[in-house]
């Protein structure tokens, strides 16, 4: 039995509309394929670019981010405020500490009570059900 996939989130938009793409080139011209070939296929694809995206993004984060100057004030503001932040990413820690310290400074960990790098699907159940094999410290 195949597993249902979500693609329901914003981060899945790219992958949902390559498939709708290839889909509508398939129906105009009458390739018949496997719905199911295509979404792994692509997916495939997807997860392959992955790495090349998380290399760029860490060497060139001013081609890929914005920087707002009212970032780092706004969270000092809720830490100021005795406020609880967390930092929660499906994204490397590599990845996650050249972003922030683009757009945050160096200290950016300072501004978060706790921070989840490598989360996986934050919509995935063993996340919040304490099973997904956490080491809080």
């Amino acid at each position: 039995m195949a597993k249902m996939v979500q693609l329901a989130d914003i981060f899945s938009k790219p992958e949902m509309s390559l498939i709708a793409a290839i889909m509508d080139y398939f129906h105009e011209q009458d390739i018949e394929y496997q719905p199911e070939s295509l979404f792994h296929d692509v997916s495939m694809c997807f997860k392959l670019a992955d790495a090349t995206f998380h290399k760029e993004t860490q060497s060139h984060p001013h081609l890929y981010l914005h920087r707002d100057p009212e970032l780092k004030p706004y969270l000092e503001g809720l830490v100021a405020a005795g406020k609880r932040t967390f930092l929660i990413t499906n994204a490397p820690f590599e990845t996650v500490d050249k972003s922030m310290t683009y757009m945050a400074g160096g200290d950016w960990r300072q501004l978060f009570d706790i921070i989840i790098v490598q989360a996986g699907s934050v919509s995935d159940p063993e996340l919040f059900a304490g099973s997904a094999g956490l080491d809080l410290q």
